[in-house]
Order: C-alpha cells, then structure tokens, then sequence
C-alpha cells in the first residue's frame, strides 16, 4: 500500500488559502505569483528560476483569461500601484 504524503496536500491548500486571502488587496498577479511559490513548496524538489517562470507565465495567462477575456472584476495590481 502506498504511503500518503501530507506535504504536498498541505502547501497546495495553504497556496489557495493565501491565494483567496490575498486576491483583493494585493491583486491578482501578486495573489497567482504567491500561489505558485507556497504550493512549488509541496514538491520534493525546488528550482526558483523554474518556479519563477511558471509563476510569470501563470500570472500572465491569467490575466488574459480571466481579467481580459471573461471580464471578471478582479484588481491586476495592488491598490497602491495603480
């Protein structure tokens, strides 16, 4: 029987907590970029520059996607930059 890991269970439902927690003040590409490093955690290896990419190619899609395309009402930034 395989064990079960609460590692990457845990990082991956930490990363969405913080990602719905953070959304409105911090906007949305912070809010994805904090999402894909927390859960980047869960893993049994960590690349930062791999990590980094992910992240900004996540952030950027997104927001053509979901902002752009569907029109949903969420900030890009944070309050104080724009």
């Amino acid at each position: 029987m395989p064990k079960f890991h609460f590692r990457p269970m845990f990082f991956v439902l930490l990363g969405c907590l913080v990602f719905a927690y953070i959304l409105k003040p911090a906007g949305f590409i912070v809010s994805i970029v904090a999402l894909v490093f927390i859960s980047a955690f869960g893993g049994h290896e960590f690349k930062f520059k791999e990590v980094g990419i992910v992240a900004v190619v996540l952030a950027v899609f997104g927001v053509f996607v979901f902002v752009k395309g569907l029109t949903l009402p969420f900030p890009i930034w944070p309050a104080f930059m724009g």
